[in-house]
């Protein structure tokens, strides 16, 4: 069994290369992408870590948090839910401390709002910021990285 790392990194690159390669610059691209990314998620995570049991990538990752490898201090992008539901994004300041460990909710391979760069949603303060999936180690909320 691999660890959960491992195969996430697997998925993130695979989805982002098929992305950009074939889906970025088609009218219907990101809802036919949509499925194709479900479908790697299936196979490259699910299939090796939770032994190919049927799963929804998004309410998978609701069960994985992140420890951060290194320290941050530069800016991020943050994101905060306005009362009528639309999303109010700013370039902010952000210093978090290696070893930190944060809740995630979502995992984007294709980087639909960061120029094409995938990036995880790490919950922070009331919001979430956009990481680099670089700069993280997942693992599932009791501590297992398997």
């Amino acid at each position: 069994m691999k660890e959960i790392s491992e195969s996430i990194y697997l998925w993130v690159r695979c989805g982002n290369d098929i992305w950009k390669k074939w889906f970025s610059q088609r009218a219907n691209g990101a809802s036919e992408f949509a499925q194709i990314e479900e479908r790697l998620f299936d196979i490259l995570v699910a299939g090796e870590v939770v032994h190919g049991q049927a799963v929804v990538a998004q309410d998978f990752v609701r069960h994985i948090q992140v420890r951060y490898i290194k320290d941050i201090d530069e800016n991020r992008q943050y994101f905060k839910r306005q009362t009528g539901g639309t999303l109010f994004g700013q370039a902010e300041v952000v210093k978090i401390s290696k070893g930190t460990v944060l809740p995630i909710q979502a995992i984007d391979t294709a980087g639909t709002m960061l120029d094409s760069e995938p990036y995880v949603e790490v919950v922070w303060k009331q919001g979430f910021l956009l990481e680099s999936v670089g700069n993280l180690e997942f693992f599932f909320e009791n501590g297992t990285t398997k």
